[in-house]
């Protein structure tokens, strides 16, 4: 039985980076999780997210939400009821700090754009710049500097994060903390960085927007675009719980 379906936002959730919002996907989506509370064949859905813990809040909001999702990749989890949050126990002090003096580097440096808001990881975008040249200046920074850190180019973005920290790590914490195995666990990706996600639960789904990495890790390859391939993973597993029932 799938009791818990975790989604990534941009691109599985949404659309994507500045697209608007599919109102209609988050009524669906928000639906579902109002009747999880109530209905045991029903799974609940949260989300993994590499964005900062304000949007994946705002998101899970958006969603109705009562379990807690994880944000800057795993990083940390954050709970909508006592807004209540959690670092990962591979986010050291040490850790932070050096994520804080990359961020440092990256504001001063022409070349790139900072994301804000993170606490524990880092994302800058380029800057008139091909993002393979920005993924070498973040690499030679990170080796001069001697910052114990990863550095994950992703399809628009680099990610610096603290060893240990991924997708795949939180969403094996998110699960242990809600109590579910990851048979009892399905997840939906479209990029590379979400091929920990789809390997960490028992059931991986890809939307057809998705890119060749998420594809190949995936189960099964959805149809659908983005947040519809979400409602219909619901669908789903709804209908798959139903059967396991009888």
């Amino acid at each position: 039985m799938i009791k818990l379906i975790v989604a990534d936002i941009d691109g599985s959730l949404t659309p994507g980076d500045g697209l608007p919002l599919d109102l209609k996907v988050l009524e669906r989506v928000g639906e579902t999780n109002r009747r999880a509370r109530t209905d045991p064949l029903c799974p609940a859905v949260t989300l993994a997210s590499g964005r900062p813990q304000a949007y994946v809040e705002a998101m899970l909001q958006a969603i109705d939400a009562h379990l807690p999702g994880s944000f800057e990749n795993g990083a940390g989890l954050f709970w909508l009821e006592g807004q209540r949050y959690a670092f990962h126990p591979q986010v050291s002090n040490a850790g932070r700090r050096q994520v804080a003096a990359f961020m440092e580097f990256a504001q001063a440096h022409p070349q790139l754009i900072l994301q804000l808001g993170k606490v524990a990881s880092a994302t800058v975008y380029p800057k008139d710049l091909p993002l393979a040249h920005v993924e070498t200046i973040v690499r030679r920074a990170v080796e001069q500097h001697r910052w114990v850190l990863e550095v994950d180019c992703g399809p628009t973005c680099i990610n610096v994060l603290i060893p240990g920290v991924s997708k795949r790590q939180g969403a094996q914490w998110l699960m242990e903390t809600v109590g579910v195995t990851p048979l009892e666990a399905a997840a939906l990706g479209d990029a590379a960085g979400d091929v920990g996600l789809l390997e960490a639960v028992g059931l991986g789904v890809a939307p057809a927007n998705a890119q060749p990495e998420a594809r190949a890790a995936a189960h099964y390859c959805s149809a659908q675009y983005a947040g519809w391939a979400l409602v219909e993973l619901i669908e789903r597993c709804r209908e798959r719980n139903k059967e396991e029932a009888t």
